[in-house]
């Protein structure tokens, strides 16, 4: 047979006073009295001690006394992030679960308890039962709110100041009322206004103003692999031919994702013919060398993981010679994250990102442009990506700049390899 303090957590009728729930309540209390009486200016302090009176609470989490909870807090599950008003009261006489960023205006109350309707079992006995309170993540309930038992939440959900919940409300809706109702979706009218007629400004909305992606097209040198010291020491190579000696090799970073003909006529001012000897003699020595002088970038494989484990179709789109590029990945053991890949023919075809961009789309028989999204780390990237009419995320882990980026046209920008899961 189930004790009382047991009886907690089952949703079974129970009571309340028992001597082992009374005998850990008050130390619980006695936590909470302290809690409440910290001065405004012991912001660690009153970090400290909810981390030890609620049952788990992450990072960053700000609750402005007083507090009131049944238990002291013991059987409350916050996440990261949480804002709490003054006068949060947390009926927690079983658990209380809610998800990070979630934000609570004054006077919000979750109650996990009720009482039977059956007077007798109120009035001489005092019987309770419990049933757990579930809050998503992101969600804002304001001023006044009362949250009834065993009622859940969804993410990212608004409800409206003075409601009652008595039920479930699902994600990503506005809700109000008594007894609490969805009034309308968060919708596209909630991204380009915070308050009625009130814009967001266009500095703030960037922050946020960014679609999901379901199939990404990665430029392979400097954003896969970085390259530099193969492709450095080709150029090197194709460069003596012509009894030219380049010792400072930073000077040949631009060579890094363009087409060879392109960068051979930009930098050294080569004729059409000779860029094409030029890039003869590059093959020679990537081929045979340079090829493997490569490394994939830190971080870089665990992210292709995370993008396959989230259902996402992924294309290598490069100027590199296509067999060139099938080497390295099968090479580096790229391959198993790729649906395809899609380069430079090596007769000279296919000669720019946006032709390449082009062929992987068909290839791909993409249908929607809009669900695809180039990553790239220089201006040839983007202005391909635009060319073809997709969206393309700037990164600076590799080897291009801010400036060369955003004046290209670039949607996006991440200074890091973990920063392409943001659109995922």
């Amino acid at each position: 047979m189930r004790t009382m303090k047991e009886k907690m957590h089952t949703g079974e009728i129970y009571l309340p006073g028992d001597e082992e729930i009374l005998e850990v309540q008050f130390q619980w209390l006695d936590r909470l009295y302290d809690y409440n009486m910290t001065r405004p200016t012991e912001g660690g302090k009153r970090q400290a001690m909810l981390k030890e009176m609620f049952a788990e609470i992450g990072e960053n989490c700000y609750i402005e006394p007083p507090l009131h909870a049944n238990q002291g807090g013991a059987f409350v599950h916050f996440g990261k992030n949480i804002y709490a008003n003054f006068n949060l009261t947390l009926v927690d006489d079983t658990h209380i679960y809610v998800g990070d960023y979630t934000m609570f205006g004054p006077n919000v109350t979750l109650a996990t308890a009720g009482h039977p309707i059956l007077p007798a079992l109120r009035g001489a006995y005092g019987y309770q039962y419990n049933m757990p309170v579930h809050i998503g993540k992101n969600c804002w309930l304001g001023a006044g709110v009362v949250v009834l038992p065993g009622v859940t939440i969804g993410d990212n959900t608004v409800i409206g100041a003075g409601s009652i919940v008595t039920k479930d409300i699902p994600s990503d809706v506005v809700a109000v009322g008594n007894p609490c109702r969805v009034v309308r979706k968060i919708n596209e009218h909630d991204r380009e206004y915070y308050y009625k007629d009130r814009k967001i400004p266009k500095d703030i909305k960037s922050i946020y103003d960014q679609r999901v992606y379901d199939i990404f097209f990665f430029d392979l040198d400097g954003t896969l692999t970085d390259s530099s010291p193969g492709i450095t020491n080709s150029v090197i190579y194709a460069l003596k031919k012509f009894g030219i000696e380049e010792t400072d090799r930073t000077k040949l970073y631009p060579f890094i994702g363009p087409p060879l003909t392109e960068s051979f006529a930009r930098f050294y001012g080569f004729s059409k013919e000779r860029c094409m000897e030029a890039v003869r003699y590059y093959r020679e020595y990537y081929s045979d060398k340079g090829i493997f002088q490569n490394s994939v970038y830190d971080g870089l494989e665990d992210v292709l993981k995370e993008l396959k484990r989230r259902g996402k179709k992924l294309v290598v789109a490069t100027s590199k010679p296509e067999p060139f590029a099938r080497r390295i990945i099968e090479h580096f053991d790229l391959a198993q994250y790729f649906d395809y890949v899609a380069g430079m023919e090596l007769n000279g075809g296919r000669g720019t990102k946006e032709d390449v961009i082009r062929y992987a789309l068909d290839a791909c028989k993409v249908t929607d442009k809009d669900k695809v999204l180039m990553v790239g780390d220089r201006e040839h990237d983007v202005l391909g990506a635009k060319g073809a009419g997709i969206d393309c995320l700037g990164i600076l882990y590799g080897f291009g700049t801010s400036e060369e980026l955003e004046s290209a046209g670039a949607d996006y920008i991440e200074e890091t390899v973990e920063g392409i899961l943001r659109f995922a």
